[in-house]
C-alpha cells in the first residue's frame, strides 16, 4: 500500500495568484494518439487531420496509423489496449518510482 504525503506550503507563503478548481467539474480525458496535445474529452470524436493547423497535421496522421484508430471515432466504451503515464512539466524521477510501485504486478482486464 501506498502512503501518501501531504504536501502543503508555508503557512505564511505568499501568492502571486489562486485559482481554484472543482475537480467533479473536469470532464475525463483520453488521448488518440501519442502526444498529450492529442487529446479529447471522453464524449467527443477524434479530430480529423486535415481539419487540424498544418502544423499538426502529419503528427496526426502519424498517430491515428500507429494507434489503429479513426478520425470521427469516439472512444468512449473502447477497451484499453494501451496505457502510459507521464508528465509534461516539473515532474521527477521520484514520482514515476512511486506511480511505479502502484502500478506493479497491475493489469490491464
Amino acid at each position: 500500500m501506498i502512503e501518501w504525503k501531504k504536501v502543503a506550503s508555508d503557512p505564511d507563503a505568499k501568492y502571486d495568484d489562486v485559482k481554484v478548481f472543482d475537480a467533479a467539474q473536469i470532464r475525463p480525458t483520453v488521448t488518440w494518439g501519442i502526444n498529450p496535445g492529442q487529446a479529447i474529452f471522453i464524449d467527443e470524436v477524434i479530430p480529423e487531420p486535415d481539419k487540424l493547423p498544418v502544423a499538426d497535421r502529419a503528427s496526426a496522421k502519424e498517430a491515428l496509423e500507429h494507434m489503429k484508430f479513426k478520425a470521427g471515432q469516439k472512444l468512449a466504451g473502447e477497451p484499453i489496449q494501451v496505457a502510459f503515464f507521464g508528465s509534461c512539466t516539473n515532474a521527477r524521477v521520484s514520482d514515476f518510482v512511486e506511480a511505479s510501485r502502484f502500478l506493479k504486478g497491475r493489469k490491464v482486464v
